[in-house]
């Protein structure tokens, strides 16, 4: 929640009066921790809070955790509590609400973005990496929300 917490404030300060954030939107596909809706589209935005290095390749994504040292102890699979990988997690949210729009007449795409909010966590490979955002800063998640206008 802190990671969640620490997005919207971020955000709060950057987004205009044109924008509305819905925090912790559920739809028959899942949950995910933002959704902005603005002059640039629609964007499900997933918050994790981890000191990891993370390693973002396709539909494979996995983190190496840190210590505090900051020295690297262990590998994971990045992925939610049902198995799914986290551009997973937050796409299948992203298409039930794209195709819900669809249905009440809205024919705009829902992007998607995973950020990390952990001060020590750095994306240290991405290649093709099966959303329209990952990384670990605000201003550059807004910057390419801004930028698919």
């Amino acid at each position: 929640m802190y990671g969640e917490e620490l997005l919207t404030r971020s955000l709060s300060g950057l987004l205009t009066d044109e924008w509305v954030m819905l925090r912790g939107y559920r739809n028959r596909r899942g949950e995910t921790d933002h959704v902005l809706v603005g002059p640039a589209g629609a964007w499900a935005v997933e918050v994790k809070r981890r000191r990891v290095l993370l390693h973002a390749v396709g539909e494979d994504w996995w983190f190496q955790r840190l210590s505090v040292q900051g020295t690297v102890y262990e590998s994971e699979w990045a992925v939610d509590g049902g198995g799914r990988s986290w551009p997973r997690q937050v796409g299948d949210v992203a298409q039930d609400l794209a195709k819900w729009l669809q249905r009440q007449g809205h024919h705009i795409p829902v992007r998607t973005a995973v950020i990390l909010m952990h001060e020590h966590a750095q994306l240290v490979e991405c290649i093709d990496p099966a959303v329209d955002f990952v990384g670990s800063d605000p201003w550059q998640l807004m910057n390419t929300i801004l930028g698919f206008r």
